[in-house]
């Protein structure tokens, strides 16, 4: 398996805080040519050597829940499958009320980048509203492909379409024998 997880504490609380925090983060990955300009709420990233293929990409910030209550930004990556997933690490419960931002920053794999927008979770993606189930529950975590609103589908990246969420780093497998790790936000990697 080749995930690598990175995590970095945020510096401040306004958008401008949060690029630089995600762009210390991202230096810590390996990507150290980043910079970025903030729009408002949010933030236009740069890189000329490319991110697995993609040169620019954004973040929305465009939340006070997100910019009271982050405490830090994770970055899981992939370099064998060209992914990367960069996210705000918050208490989340319910996918109805809550906002993009909340569940992922930006996703990036194989060139293709889906940003966050502020807007309910559930209204945005292939995925059922209501609150999480942990893995307690009796039900099994049912794995679909991550489709974001603009219907892009973001494979390796899948998520838990009936809320069922583990822990991060914990492995999973389908019926089928694919094994995929828990990103802890909804969000499972499939293993390479």
């Amino acid at each position: 398996m080749s995930i690598e997880i990175f995590e970095k504490a945020v510096t401040g609380r306004t958008p401008e805080n949060f690029a630089s925090t995600i762009v210390a983060l991202l230096a810590d990955a390996g990507f150290s040519d980043i910079s970025y300009t903030i729009q408002t709420s949010r933030a236009d990233f740069n890189s000329s050597a490319g991110v697995y293929g993609c040169n620019a990409f954004s973040a929305d910030f465009n939340n006070t829940y997100l910019l009271n209550g982050t405490t830090k930004f994770i970055a899981v990556k992939d370099a064998s499958q060209n992914a990367l997933i960069v996210y705000p690490n918050m208490s989340k419960t319910d996918t109805s009320s809550e906002n993009c931002n909340y569940y992922y920053s930006f996703i990036i794999t194989n060139g293709v980048t889906s940003p966050s927008v502020d807007k309910v979770f559930s209204l945005m993606t292939n995925i059922t509203g209501g609150t999480f189930k942990t893995s307690l529950d009796t039900s099994e975590v049912l794995l679909t492909p991550f489709i974001d609103s603009e219907a892009k589908i973001l494979r390796p990246f899948y998520i838990s379409a009936n809320r069922v969420i583990h822990n991060i780093n914990t492995v999973v497998t389908d019926a089928n024998g694919n094994s995929f790790t828990s990103l802890g936000n909804l969000f499972y990697i499939k293993n390479a």
